[in-house]
């Protein structure tokens, strides 16, 4: 069994509870949201079992292609993220986290099933990439630092916050209104998710730019990522200070928010796909 084979199964897996949810949705079953986000824990232990397989595969085969031994001092052996294929999975992995822990808090079972397509949808496109592109290779000098692990993690929980703060603003958009009882609750929670998320982006970035003063010998060179990722900030800065001092709510918030998301998928994707730069063999 391959890493590869579990990652299809947690794309079925993820793609089942989004068609559970349309279909409790229809028939208004509310009995089958245990099961919603039954299959949705299934396909997170799956994927979290792939992502388990994947760091042995990569480790073996860094004890190939490298000299040095393998060692838990070098915490960069052991952490595949080093291409698209693997964020991709890393992506759908804490969007789902996110949303566990949510509905553990909230019970929110709403914001299942723009999650579970979001996380379908990372999959999907991991699986459509060339065997080339979802290969596992010895990684390039500049990688060969433990900031790698601590720089990445952060960044992708802030954007799993970010996108699961995006489908309750969609869901907010669609279907509440603010007369709604439930708005003001919608309002509060993603103002909370928001705010985790950019506390764990900002750490990232002074993480990324450690990391880049080791590496190339400056904190802040204006490469393409760094660029993109200080505009996320940005606007996710002025998203909590609109609706704290401002008194943002409901649908104006709702779409700062959703222009903050595409913001953070065009600083994910877009620059690396789009634009070249030191990042560019990576995806953190």
């Amino acid at each position: 069994m391959t890493s590869n084979f579990l990652f299809s199964l947690t794309t079925g897996n993820y793609l089942i509870a989004f068609l559970l949810f349309l279909a409790a949705t229809v028939f208004k079953r509310d009995s089958w949201n245990r099961w919603i986000v039954g299959w949705l824990g299934l396909g997170w232990i799956l994927n979290t079992v792939g992502f388990g397989l994947r760091i042995v595969e990569f480790s073996e085969t860094m004890q190939k292609s490298h000299p040095e031994p393998l060692s838990w001092t070098r915490l960069y052996q052991y952490f595949p993220v080093t291409n698209l294929y693997e964020s991709l999975v890393l992506f759908a992995w804490t969007v789902v986290l996110v949303f566990l822990f949510l509905y553990w808090q909230r019970r929110l079972v709403e914001i299942a099933t723009l999650t579970s397509l979001l996380a379908t949808a990372a999959l999907t496109y991991a699986s459509l990439l060339s065997a080339p592109q979802a290969a596992i290779v010895p990684l390039v000098p500049a990688l060969k630092s433990n900031w790698l692990l601590f720089h990445v993690i952060t960044c992708f929980l802030a954007y799993a916050a970010f996108g699961v703060a995006a489908t309750m603003a969609v869901i907010y958009l669609v279907r509440l209104s603010q007369k709604n009882p439930i708005a003001l609750q919608f309002d509060q929670l993603i103002y909370r998710v928001i705010l985790f998320g950019f506390f764990l982006l900002t750490i990232g970035v002074v993480l990324g730019a450690v990391w880049a003063n080791e590496s190339w010998g400056s904190y802040w060179s204006w490469d393409p990522k760094e660029t993109w990722s200080l505009i996320t900030w940005f606007v996710y800065a002025g998203y909590l200070h609109a609706t704290r001092t401002r008194g943002w709510i409901g649908k104006p918030a709702a779409i700062l928010v959703l222009v903050g998301f595409a913001v953070t998928l065009f600083c994910y994707l877009g620059v690396n796909l789009v634009l070249s730069g030191l990042h560019s063999y990576g995806e953190g």
